[in-house]
Formats: C-alpha cells, sequence, structure tokens
C-alpha cells in the first residue's frame, strides 16, 4: 500500500474533503442504492478480479467480495487516506479476505495488462479531468469498465 500519493491541488483538496467526511459516509442512503445497481448490471462471476476507482468506504468492494468469493479478488483505490481507513475498518469487521486497499489516484494507476476482469469507478467519474485518457488506461487492465 502507498503512505503517500501525488495529487495536484485539486485533488488534494477533492482528498481533503473526502477525509474529513469519512466518519459519516455512510449514512447515506444514496451509496447503497448505487452500489446495487452497479454490481446487479455488472453480472459478476466467482473467481473474478475485479478494480473499484475511488472505492470510498467500499460500498461496491464489499459487495463484490461476497460475489467473488475466496477465489476472487478485490482491489480499492482511493486518494483519500481517511476515507481508506474507514473501509479497512468495515472489511475488517466483516473478516473479508479477499479486498485489499491501496492509496493511489485513479487517473494514474499501473496495473500489469488484464490485471482484472471488471473495473467499477462509480462516483468518481466525474471528478476526473483526462475522461477518455482514464478510459483508455482502465481498458488496458480490463476489457469491461462500470462507470
Amino acid at each position: 500500500m502507498n503512505a503517500y500519493v501525488k495529487l495536484d491541488r485539486y485533488k488534494q483538496e477533492l482528498a481533503k474533503i473526502y477525509s474529513h467526511r469519512s466518519q459519516n459516509y455512510d449514512e447515506s442512503e444514496w451509496h447503497s442504492q448505487i452500489t446495487h445497481r452497479l454490481v446487479a448490471s455488472a453480472q459478476i462471476k466467482p473467481g473474478d478480479k475485479v478494480l473499484d476507482i475511488a472505492t470510498g468506504t467500499c460500498h461496491i468492494a464489499i459487495e463484490v467480495a461476497q460475489l467473488v468469493g475466496n477465489n476472487g479478488r478485490v482491489v480499492g483505490i482511493d486518494i483519500s487516506s481517511g476515507i481508506l481507513e474507514q473501509a479497512r475498518k468495515k472489511v475488517a469487521q466483516l473478516n473479508l479476505t479477499n479486498i485489499e486497499f491501496q492509496l493511489a489516484d485513479g487517473e494514474n494507476i499501473d496495473f500489469p495488462a488484464n490485471s482484472f476482469d471488471l473495473i467499477f469507478c462509480a462516483n468518481a467519474f466525474p471528478l476526473m479531468a483526462e475522461k477518455a485518457a482514464t478510459l483508455r488506461l482502465c481498458l488496458s487492465f480490463s476489457n469491461l469498465v462500470v462507470a
């Protein structure tokens, strides 16, 4: 896991906002509703390897981890260390061992080609500066992106 990620001023501000919101981020029903819709539409299979960009407090990552099972893997990335701290607490309480988290910028990630069967980016895509470049980058890691 990265202890530090280089961010421009805009993303530093976003990370700060989400770290500040991390304590009450899960109080919104909206996140659960979006999660269920996205995950249901993705047709996830046991054993799938999934990347969750801007995982937040890992609503999608948790639901996906339960679907992919022990032979699958979920990697959640986010620019906010505070939000990832909350995500780790949730995963520990649920005793899920097939999720890992990384402090990373979804527009500047580096994974080997075809590392994932599926990539989610539920709420952060509209906030990304280089949408087309980010999609091209993600498609180098997977053939299917759900944004």
